[in-house]
């Protein structure tokens, strides 16, 4: 996740950037013709890529903690859904770039919207949800302040080497 997200706001662009769908959709009603010279211009990074991630980053971080669709005891349930949220990142490189313009339904604006509010509504809700059931099994204070250390230092070394991945991600990319 750390290596694809910083990718995604600065390679993603609107369908309004293509001539002819933007030819199409400013013809056809006011709110297109909005959409295309507000939202699928110079904001579309910021409000699609940056605040709606976070956004659905927050509330499935918040959901975690009234709706728990997993009980501490199902482990392997949990590991599943979680691994598969790996291959879901595999679409990201499917949707509309400066250098390509995406695979069949990925190259609308709409279908990038919704597959990102729903990835982060899950990466909020599986990383909320992991960290609450990994303190329940804790036996003791000591095991907590363990855990505590151990998931500090977890988060720094995926960010770290989410950071050294994204020069790899970014010449697939560039080179696809």
């Amino acid at each position: 996740t750390y290596s694809v997200f910083p990718l995604v706001p600065q390679r993603v662009i609107s369908q309004c950037n293509d001539p002819e769908i933007f030819e199409k959709m400013t013809n056809q009603n006011s709110f297109t013709r909005w959409y295309c010279d507000v939202l699928g211009g110079d904001l579309y990074p910021l409000v699609f890529c940056f605040l709606l991630t976070n956004i659905c980053f927050w509330i499935g971080n918040s959901s975690a903690v009234k709706f728990k669709l997993f009980k501490v005891t199902q482990e392997k349930q949990f590991l599943i859904c979680t691994i598969i949220r790996l291959i879901f990142m595999v679409p990201y490189f499917f949707f509309r770039r400066e250098n390509y313009d995406g695979v069949s339904f990925f190259s609308y604006d709409l279908t990038f919207i919704i597959y990102t509010a729903f990835y982060n509504l899950s990466h909020g809700y599986f990383i909320a949800l992991g960290l609450d059931h990994t303190m329940q099994l804790c036996r003791s204070p000591e095991e907590q302040t363990t855990l505590s250390n151990l998931t500090a230092w977890m988060l720094t070394l995926s960010a770290f080497v989410g950071a050294i991945l994204t020069y790899p991600m970014a010449w697939i990319i560039d080179h696809t």
